[in-house]
């Protein structure tokens, strides 16, 4: 509502202009223009913004140039919001975007509001776009030295930041540097208040005692600024952890789904006790969150396991289930400890689950459907809704916008997106998913016939995305998913589509789901006009086929989400690729889909993962050298009575071997 009010504020472009507010920006390689500077009104507040994505090597920012000062000492204060992705840190080299506010002599030596590339450039708290005013953080630079009446003062970025508030301080030739940074050392005191760990506060109570008072000169109040911003920083990562601590919650949430398991209550609730308890030691620090988050995300998927191989009431899995159980009841365990029971328990699991799906039948001819130990394999979760992350790891997918779970990974470098499947049974598998690669920005009628003339996936030149299956370097599966240049309709994949809905509660817990806008086709020569429900667009046009005249052959090849869904439903047989390895017993096999070069705006696009056994006699083999390795172990096993606490022979009452309870006399 005051977009007016700084209508008489101009930045220059001319870093020669004195005395006045110029943008310092550069032009990039790939056509885009860091020509982004305005000024706007948010979170209460006049501001300027910076470019956008300048690049860690090179900075954009907001300078003056200041003529004319006395000489002596100074400092400058300011208003800063620093905008980060994801975690605030690159993809490629694993840097902190670099925001802050900076003062420089004509000796260029310069003092900055951050000391070092560290996390304190970026906090969860910056908002972007918003309107709150609490997302606004004071930044302040230490002292510098003007002797020429000179000083260039100003904010920069290499991400991009907004900037406001900016206050020359001057101190005179003889400054109070005592005085100057106590007011920083109460404001660090009264932030570690608010801190949960006893070890953290310990942590910038140790820093802080670094700061020796009086300080006698400039170059000590300098070095006492950087414990500032070492303790800051420290603060600033605790207070995220914490944000992010959600280990007790997990806990709380799985005691409700196993509230009528016994044992599995019981390990809840040791886990519980050790993450309520923490904190309380001076040895506690926001570092154990993390794990501690790790360990709890790992026992989710523990006993989900658990449950299912429970059920099948099988001999060698209830013997790894017994001891596995007793220890998680008697001790708190890391992550790590939880993922070695979980490869522990996968083999037995694997050979009873794939028993129970006849799989010592299978064969190449009659192979059978193990999908089920997959993850997530069709990107949609139980609800029903879009998943791209559950059970995968490395490149983060996007899911379909207008319709089901299929996953795209578009203009993207060489990647892997896979899961790992450990402990199966000996033999051969068949990994198949629907998928197509498109090498580059679009499908072209020259690179149809290119693909024609080269025949295959495997002659084609540019078959950069492979489906896979590895147990080590030296057992790697892999086919070429198909290109799009292998596909072709006569006619488009679909010709209407709904881009937004509205939902209307009926009261009784269901929801009512309508559609609000729909793109459709035009009908051909109808001068039919848009409306505020349909948008209509010509053949060819996003989000349907691409249209190609190639000879006197028209074709059409999918170049959207819900395109290549359809092509799914209607042409299965066009987007199926598989790949088969054969495995010995016991390994861990990962599977999923990688691309080994870029180019760009290229694209790989896929959806319904299935796997398949198909080695009948081999699983034959794994059952029968487990069961003699159980049969070895039986009368050496462990007993437990009901406590879960290990006994002798000799203890009286309830006791469990091998999963087998039964009472000693």
């Amino acid at each position: 509502e005051r977009t007016d009010i700084a209508s008489e504020v101009e930045l220059a472009s001319d870093a020669d202009v004195l005395n006045q507010w110029y943008k310092r920006f550069k032009s990039f390689g790939n056509g885009w223009s860091a020509n982004g500077y305005h000024l706007f009104y948010q979170g209460g507040l006049i501001g300027v913004s910076t470019g956008w994505n300048s690049g860690y090597d090179d900075w954009e920012g907001v300078c003056q140039q200041l003529v004319g000062l006395p000489n002596g000492y100074y400092s400058l204060k300011g208003l800063m919001r620093g905008n980060a992705a994801g975690d605030g840190k690159w993809n490629d080299d694993n840097m902190p975007p670099y925001h802050n506010i900076f003062a420089q002599n004509s000796e260029e030596t310069v003092v900055r509001s951050v000391v070092g590339h560290t996390d304190s450039y970026y906090s969860p708290d910056y908002g972007w776009y918003e309107w709150n005013p609490n997302v606004w953080q004071e930044h302040k630079t230490g002292t510098i030295k003007v002797d020429d009446g000179k000083l260039l003062i100003g904010g920069q970025s290499s991400m991009t930041a907004n900037f406001t508030g900016f206050r020359l301080m001057f101190y005179g030739t003889n400054p109070p540097f005592s005085a100057m940074i106590q007011e920083d050392i109460d404001k660090v005191n009264a932030a570690v208040e608010a801190l949960t760990f006893a070890g953290d506060k310990k942590a910038v109570a140790d820093l802080l005692a670094q700061i020796q008072l009086p300080l006698a000169d400039a170059a000590a109040y300098d070095a006492a600024i950087a414990v500032i911003v070492s303790a800051n920083d420290y603060i600033n990562k605790a207070n995220a952890a914490m944000k992010a601590f959600t280990a007790e919650t997990t806990y709380g949430e799985l005691g409700n789904t196993y509230a009528d398991d016994a044992d599995a209550s019981e390990i809840i609730a040791t886990a519980l006790t050790y993450v309520i308890g923490l904190g309380e030691k001076e040895t506690d620090t926001y570092e154990l969150v993390d794990p501690a988050n790790a360990a709890a995300n790992k026992l989710s998927e523990y006993l989900a396991l658990y449950t299912k191989a429970k059920a099948f009431g099988d001999a060698n899995v209830n013997a790894v289930l017994a001891e596995q159980v007793a220890e998680l009841k008697a001790a708190y365990k890391e992550a790590d400890a939880i993922q070695a029971y979980l490869d522990e328990l996968a083999l037995p699991y694997n050979v009873a689950l794939f028993a129970s799906l006849g799989a010592a039948d299978a064969s190449e001819a009659a192979p059978v459907n193990v999908t089920g130990i997959l993850v997530n394999p069709t990107f949609e979760n139980e609800a029903g809704e879009n998943d791209p992350t559950t059970g995968w790891s490395g490149e983060t997918p996007t899911v379909n916008e207008y319709g089901r779970g299929n996953a795209e990974l578009w203009n993207k470098a060489a990647f892997t997106l896979s899961q790992k499947l450990a402990g199966l049974p000996a033999g051969k598998y068949e990994l198949r998913v629907k998928a197509i690669y498109r090498d580059g920005g679009s499908v072209t009628p020259e690179l149809v016939e290119a693909y024609k003339t080269a025949g295959s996936e495997e002659a084609w030149a540019n078959h950069n995305a492979e489906l896979f299956m590895k147990s080590s370097d030296d057992n790697d599966a892999f086919s070429y998913i198909k290109a799009v240049e292998s596909i072709g309709g006569a006619e488009n994949s679909f010709t209407e589509v709904v881009t937004a809905y509205d939902t209307e509660d009926l009261g009784d817990g269901t929801v009512n789901k309508f559609p609000t806008k729909i793109q459709t086709l035009a009908p051909e020569g109808s001068g039919t006009e848009p409306t505020a429900e349909y948008s209509y667009l010509a053949e060819g046009a996003y989000p349907f086929d691409t249209k190609l005249t190639i000879g006197e052959e028209v074709l059409y090849y999918p170049s959207s989400m819900y395109g290549f869904y359809q092509w799914c439903v209607k042409n299965p047989d066009a987007v199926a690729n598989k790949v088969q390895i054969e495995i010995a017993k016991g390994e861990t096999l990962e599977v999923g889909i990688r691309k080994t070069n870029a180019i760009g705006s290229d694209w790989v696009i896929f959806d319904d993962f299935e796997l398949y056994y198909l080695s009948g006699d081999k699983f034959q083999e794994t059952v029968t050298d487990i069961d003699e390795v159980a049969s070895e172990a039986d009368a050496d096993a462990p007993i437990y009575n009901v406590a879960g606490q290990i006994v002798d022979k000799s203890y009286k009452g309830i006791v469990i071997q091998n999963g087998v309870k039964s009472i000693n006399k």
